[in-house]
């Protein structure tokens, strides 16, 4: 008998030494969530800013033309020309509005309405018609 006593002793005082207080492991899982949440917005923002495209657009004059160069994706379009020189189908295609508008999606018969104003009505007849 004595040495279940002794026993069941021995066992309450090693259990001892691992018992918290009520409050500090409320305050603990309290810090532990506040710190889950900021890490999840932390997370958050750094794949948002991974998402975003990285341009390093350089400026650069050649004759009449002001090209901008991206040299990160090695992409070039038209940024400044002369009135005369956007008239001509060839160099608004090269235009930088016309390049943004095409790769942050839209489509080349929409970009052709848009910025060369042909084809404008075979986008018409596309559209849904108004009930």
């Amino acid at each position: 008998m004595r040495l279940v006593c002794l026993i069941v002793l021995f066992a309450i005082n090693v259990g001892c030494d691992k018992y918290v207080e009520r409050d500090k492991y409320d305050a603990a899982m309290e810090q532990l969530a506040e710190a889950r949440q900021q890490l999840e917005k932390t997370e958050s923002k750094l794949t948002t800013c991974e998402q975003q495209p990285k341009h390093h657009y350089e400026l650069r004059n050649e004759g009449l033309r002001t090209w901008r160069f991206d040299s990160a994706t090695g992409e070039t379009c038209v940024q400044l020309t002369s009135d005369a020189d956007w008239k001509k189908p060839e160099i608004m295609r090269e235009s930088c509005a016309y390049q943004d508008y095409l790769s942050n999606g839209g489509n080349f018969a929409a970009a052709e309405c848009i910025y060369l104003d042909r084809g404008c009505d075979r986008l018409a007849n596309l559209a849904p018609a108004n009930k």
